[in-house]
């Protein structure tokens, strides 16, 4: 669904870490966590 890289940089530039991600067939996780 989402490029992991994609939604990394997206993140960081907003101020986030993407502490998780999962994209399997049947379910995607993405557990971000503010940068400290």
């Amino acid at each position: 669904m989402f490029a992991e890289g994609n939604l990394r940089r997206a993140l960081e530039a907003a101020g986030w870490c993407l502490a998780e991600y999962e994209d399997a067939a049947g379910h995607f996780l993405a557990r971000a966590v503010p940068r400290s």
